[in-house]
């Protein structure tokens, strides 16, 4: 769109030489909002982390066909994009490996990508955009509070869904958006500080942005009942320091 909340014109490249059917989200323009919302919300705060650390190392975890390090490059962050080896070969098609921007095969879940990132201490942010919420809750808080004991002091942006999400999510097992099942959700991110070495710094609701192009949707989206029920968030936390 002219007015589009971000520019990537590497998506719009992969879009046009991927085989795949993309027609299916034409007309669903709420969720490209949403998906768009947490581009734009992420960017931001991805943005706030390097202004404050521009040599700093980032792990975007679950990285698929991102493309957040070409947007937000700022020519001294160290930025590593980790995902399972069938999607890092299809993201090989695309992008290369470069002094400040390596790619890795590993599932988050496995502790080898610890040693794979060269991570001495100093300035750490991890994102993980649609991912943990694909994971039963115990396998979510076993990952977080390894990563608080392996990385004290880093930082973590993290997009969360809601129970209720998740349980419409396998009730509708026939829609054509949802073939993957969710299986973790919280109504807050201060739900996330009860896990051990976790502090809740920020918690956006999606619902709350944008206000005019939710259209007349404005007034049901920003709602508090239904912005804790059935709003994504993105949540930034940081593990304690000892």
């Amino acid at each position: 769109m002219p007015d589009g909340l971000i520019r990537d014109p590497r998506s719009i490249e992969m879009v046009e030489s991927l085989d795949y059917d993309f027609s299916k989200f034409e007309g669903n323009w709420r969720l490209q909002l949403k998906v768009a919302i947490r581009t734009m919300l992420l960017d931001h705060a991805v943005q706030d982390f390097l202004s404050r650390h521009p040599a700093g190392h980032v792990v975007n975890i679950g990285a698929g066909l991102d493309t957040r390090f070409a947007r937000l490059d700022n020519q001294l962050v160290r930025w590593f994009d980790l995902d399972v080896p069938e999607t890092i070969a299809l993201r090989r098609r695309f992008f290369q490996d470069s002094d400040r921007n390596r790619m890795i095969e590993c599932s988050v879940f496995d502790d080898r990508w610890f040693e794979a990132i060269d991570y001495r201490g100093g300035p750490l942010l991890l994102i993980a955009e649609g991912v943990l919420p694909y994971f039963p809750e115990e396998q979510v808080k076993q990952l977080m509070e390894k990563l608080a004991r392996t990385f004290p002091g880093a930082e973590m942006l993290l997009q969360t869904t809601t129970r209720l999400i998740v349980a419409r999510n396998h009730r509708d097992a026939n829609d054509k958006f949802k073939s993957a099942k969710l299986y973790w959700g919280v109504e807050s991110g201060k739900e996330l500080t009860a896990w051990k070495g976790i502090e809740l710094l920020h918690d956006w609701v999606k619902g709350s942005f944008c206000r005019a192009r939710w259209r007349g949707w404005w007034w049901w989206v920003s709602f508090p009942p239904f912005a804790r029920y059935w709003h994504n968030r993105i949540v930034h936390i940081r593990f304690a320091r000892t």
